[in-house]
């Protein structure tokens, strides 16, 4: 999806230490939250006839990124999906993602034992599917405490530098909000 988060980083050296044949090549490429580009990278692993493709894809519906897909299935490679599930007509071998809507749940649970009330700023990454299913998982346990009050939302493409920047618009444009919540 990118390399901007640095979950995405701890995981391309998690699978390059795993690796650990010297005769390995690993590949890395960042699509920069660009579907089409992340189409193109796909295509140039399947050129490279890489044995495993990981990918976190950065639209899980985008025909371009299921039709490059299709073609490294058609090729024999083997697929690996990670963090953000992809359309069921993608080829997967193995989907591997975190239970962010419980994940959600446990945001909220802690914020409600840490504060008695709180306004809330919600920093959010429309596209990506991990991201609306915390912030949904978090919303759903806290919209019963009526202490506890979203005021204001904004869009960060799940970039930190672009959540510095929205949470410094917030701070000047308004409402006033006392937590942030973040997937950055």
């Amino acid at each position: 999806m990118t390399l901007n988060n640095d979950f995405y980083k701890t995981l391309n050296a998690e699978i390059e230490k795993t690796m650990g044949v010297e005769t390995s090549r690993f590949f890395v490429r960042d699509a920069e939250l660009d579907a089409g580009k992340q189409s193109q990278q796909i295509d140039f692993f399947v050129e490279q006839q890489v044995d495993v493709l990981v990918v976190n894809p950065v639209d899980s519906h985008s025909p371009q990124v299921l039709a490059s897909l299709n073609r490294a299935k058609a090729v024999g490679i083997r697929i690996i999906v990670v963090d953000s599930p992809i359309s069921s007509e993608a080829p997967v071998d193995v989907t591997i993602v975190s239970d962010n809507y419980q994940a959600g749940v446990l945001l909220a649970e802690n914020l409600l034992k840490t504060v008695s009330e709180a306004k809330i700023l919600i920093l959010k990454h429309q596209n990506a599917l991990s991201a609306r299913e915390r912030i949904q998982g978090f919303l759903d346990t806290i919209e019963q405490y009526l202490a506890y009050k979203v005021v204001a939302e904004r869009e960060t493409l799940g970039q930190t530098e672009e959540s510095m920047t929205q949470v410094l618009a917030a701070l000047q444009d308004g409402p006033s909000f006392d937590v942030v919540v973040s997937l950055e």
